[in-house]
This record gives structure tokens, sequence and C-alpha cells, in this order.
């Protein structure tokens, strides 16, 4: 969407952005429910442990979702208000979907190994470099804006861009740690 000039083609791409959100709050309800009911039964303080982190889990990776179209949404307003992201701004936010990205694979990753195999350094120091980026892109915004740069209307929506990236980040974060967390 950063990059599509044909409105229709743009349009297109932000309604499917709109159906996967539908799509993870439904699978949200339905594992939650199935997952509440297992929890219904007698279990151990581990299988409690582990349902408690999976329901975390399917929590922060819905919440990916939300922070997806909070982007989409963003990047539609830059459009209806007529407003356009800067190069300088593109190159900024494509350096922050490439750490997303990076964190995305590596939850994804985490999700298919035992809690004792997750690397979890590797886990924060991604974690710390997409938030030492999201500080650095906050500081280098209030200098342009300043500066008179951009105006204030594109800027807010090129600071919401990155803003709910970084808090992309903290859910993937979150769901790494739910899954080493499951068994302390």
């Amino acid at each position: 969407m950063l990059d599509e000039l044909n409105e229709r083609k743009f349009m297109k791409q932000f309604e499917k952005v709109e159906q996967g959100e539908d799509k993870s709050d439904e699978m949200e309800m339905s594992i939650a429910k199935y997952l509440t009911k297992v929890a219904e039964g007698e279990l151990s303080k581990e299988s409690s442990r582990r349902i408690s982190s999976m329901l975390r889990i399917v929590d922060e990776i819905e919440s990916v979702g939300d922070s997806c179209l909070n982007i989409a949404r963003a990047m539609y307003r830059t459009r209806d208000n007529h407003e356009i992201l800067t190069p300088e701004m593109k190159k900024k936010i494509r350096e922050m979907f490439s750490l997303i990205e990076n964190a995305l694979d590596l939850m994804i990753e985490n999700l298919d190994k035992h809690h004792y195999d997750v690397d979890k350094m590797a886990v924060e120091v991604l974690e710390k470099k997409i938030n030492r980026l999201r500080n650095k892109l906050r500081k280098e915004h209030v200098s342009d804006i300043e500066n008179d740069k951009y105006s204030y209307r594109i800027g807010t929506l090129y600071k919401d861009i990155f803003s709910e990236s970084e808090k992309i980040g903290d859910y993937i974060y979150d769901v790494s740690m739910s899954i080493v967390e499951s068994a302390d």
C-alpha cells in the first residue's frame, strides 16, 4: 500500500487488510472459546500454565492484526487527505517494516519450538532495534516538524505508521516471551 499509485489496487489491498483483521478476530474468539472449555476440566499446574500462555499468545497475535489495520487506515487517511509521504519517510517506514518482518519470522519460528529452544536473546535484540528505530524516528520527526520539512498533517500520519509498527514489535516480543514463560 505504501507505494501503490493505482486507486483501485490500493483499495483492494486495504480491503484485504480489513478482511485479514476480521479473520484474526474470528480466530481469536474460536481459539479462546476452545481453550476456555479445555481449562474447565481438571488440569495440572503445567497444563493450566500452558493454556494461559496460549490465551496470551492468541491475544497478542490478534493485536498484531489490529495494528496492521491501524497502519492501513493511516495510509488510507494519507491518500484521502491528498497528502504524500516523502521519499525519506517511505524509506524510514520500509526500514521499520523490515525489522518488523524479521521479528515476525522469528516469532513464527518460535511458535514451532519448545519453550527451552526459544532464543530469548535474539528476540530481545530485535525488540531493542525496533524500539531504537522508533525513538530515532520520533526524535527526527519532531525536528522535521520544527524545521517545516513537511506539514503537520502528513507528519502525524507518518508518526502514526511508525509508532503503530513499533507496537507490532511489542506484540511479537510478548508472543515469544509467552512461549518461554509457559514452562516457568
